[in-house]
């Protein structure tokens, strides 16, 4: 499981290379991410960072410079992408959009009504799905 961290990671595939190889044939990778089709976010996160998705610091256990991604976030589309260029799919059935409402509209006696109806919205409603929901569940999949 790799739960908000993918976007971190850099050079992109040189990771994914990693995970596909650590994976059996047929093995899953469970991937919680911020969705990087949403415009709030995406602005929120351009007003902070700039164009400046990748970065370099320097590990002083490592002793060395290393890039991170700098909050570089991406949407499925994009996820399809570059796990395809590793050999990596997304079935269609291993998608999950979520958080659309916000925090404070949660409350003990309607969070699984709010669920229901996030689930019910993104499943009919593509620009809410791509553009509003703020994270991204997926499973991807290495092929036998």
């Amino acid at each position: 499981m790799i739960q908000d961290t993918l976007h971190h990671l850099e050079p992109l595939q040189e990771a994914l290379r990693i995970f596909r190889e650590t994976l059996r044939p047929g093995g899953n990778l469970i991937i919680v991410e911020e969705n990087g089709g949403n415009v709030v976010q995406t602005l929120k996160l351009y007003l902070r960072r700039g164009n400046k998705r990748i970065i370099e610091i320097y590990d002083d256990t490592l002793k060395k410079n290393i890039l991170i991604g700098n909050e570089n976030i991406r949407n499925l589309a994009t996820w399809r992408r570059e796990l395809a260029r590793q050999g990596l799919r997304i079935p269609a059935s291993g998608v999950q959009y979520i958080r659309l409402f916000p925090p404070f509209m949660f409350k003990p006696d309607n969070v699984p009504h709010l669920l229901k109806r996030e689930n019910n919205l993104w499943r009919r409603n593509a620009l809410l799905k791509e553009n509003l929901f703020f994270g991204l569940n997926f499973i991807a999949d290495k092929s036998a």
